[in-house]
């Protein structure tokens, strides 16, 4: 079955279309599913979704497409330099009837990403819906409170361990969320910046704040994820003061233009929100009182427990972590599935290389032949 002609330019919103974060991509199978890959269309090459220099403009995606039976169609990469969130709906409809197929599923088939993504692009359109994107923030807000919110409690990242010092981890971040300006606490630890930043460096998990405040990303997945696991650090040890935390972001090697740019339709920018949600998502503050929460990231369990038996907030994290295991795990899964699927492709043409390589050797030897022959045919008629 011939795959579909990918869309054309007019078939597709222009805030998609006018930026240079397009890909192809074709399908390769594991354990019986089919997993989508995204494709240089320059190189016909796997691409990455967090290297601009593999991604093409729409048109040049489009023609990749259409001359390469091989790919399957072509994609849109979200980044953090776009305003742009997209929202995976699995098995939300019926794709003859259009309506849902059964119960609302609340887990597992919603999932909103605004970078390090690609979506593939068909330019189907649903009726009765925008041609173009619009600004949708509170419907954003409402689907992420209601199918992403409970159930997940700690932002995607690639560091195998929270980056909370002992605060239960915020949800999930997108570019709709909002959280309020009472989450903020008036706690206060008393610290003045440089000592915050000394109580940070000679904690248990310095060599994590300090790689961080140094401007290092990785180990996350994004420049984001990055900004919120500094910003949870700081609101632990600041005790959620949300202006020396903000200096101190601004004192860091993280520290870019994005963080005074409004991002949000309350007119919040990218690093109040950033702000709020850490210190929404922090429990546990540093004092000088109780140094056991400054050194440790878990806490003791409550008076009235047993050491056998785990608080709510301990159970929590463990699942939070198991969590970030598997994306882990799951992020993996997929590179080894692109590595391997690229060694496929570098076989296949090394075949088809020693293949054609025969074939001219056959020729030469054919053609070889044919000269020899003619050529004892002329010596004979010679000397006859």
């Amino acid at each position: 079955m011939r795959t579909p002609d990918p869309p054309h330019h007019d078939e597709l919103p222009t805030a998609l279309t006018q930026r240079d974060q397009w890909v192809c991509w074709r399908t390769t199978e594991r354990d019986g599913t089919k997993t989508k890959l995204p494709v240089d269309a320059s190189t016909g090459r796997l691409a990455s979704a967090t290297d601009p220099t593999t991604w093409t403009s729409f048109m040049q995606a489009r023609q990749a497409a259409l001359d390469d039976h091989a790919i399957a169609g072509v994609g849109f990469v979200f980044t953090d330099d776009d305003p742009l969130v997209g929202v995976d709906l699995d098995s939300c409809r019926d794709d003859q009837t259009g309506t849902l197929p059964g119960e609302r599923n609340r887990r597992g088939d919603v999932e909103l990403y605004e970078t390090t993504r690609f979506f593939t692009v068909t330019g189907t359109h649903l009726d009765a819906t925008p041609t173009e994107v619009h600004e949708r923030t509170p419907e954003l807000t409402a689907v992420y409170d209601e199918h992403i919110q409970e159930s997940e409690t700690s932002p995607a990242s690639t560091a195998g361990e929270p980056e909370t010092n002992g605060a239960t981890p915020a949800a999930e971040h997108t570019q709709s969320e909002d959280v309020s300006a009472d989450t903020e606490t008036n706690t206060d630890t008393d610290l003045s910046d440089d000592e915050l930043l000394t109580h940070a460096q000679s904690a248990a998990n310095a060599e994590k704040f300090e790689r961080l405040f140094a401007g290092t990303t990785s180990g996350y997945e994004s420049h984001s994820e990055a900004d919120f696991a500094l910003c949870s650090m700081l609101a632990f040890w600041s005790g959620g003061d949300p202006a020396q935390m903000d200096r101190l972001v601004r004192r860091s090697g993280l520290y870019r233009p994005k963080w005074d740019e409004v991002h949000f339709g309350d007119g919040s920018t990218y690093g109040e929100k950033t702000i709020k949600r850490a210190i929404a998502g922090t429990t546990e503050y540093y004092s000088p009182t109780e140094p056991r929460s400054a050194e440790t990231s878990e806490t003791t369990p409550a008076e009235n427990t047993t050491e056998h038996v785990l608080t709510d907030e301990q159970r929590q994290r463990i699942e939070t972590r198991d969590r970030v295991r598997r994306r882990t795990i799951d992020r993996l899964e997929t590179e080894v599935d692109a590595l391997t699927a690229e060694r496929d492709q570098l076989e296949a043409q090394l075949c088809d290389e020693r293949t054609r390589r025969r074939r001219l050797a056959q020729q030469l030897e054919e053609h070889s032949t044919r000269d020899r022959s003619l050529w004892e045919r002329f010596v004979a008629r010679i000397r006859w």
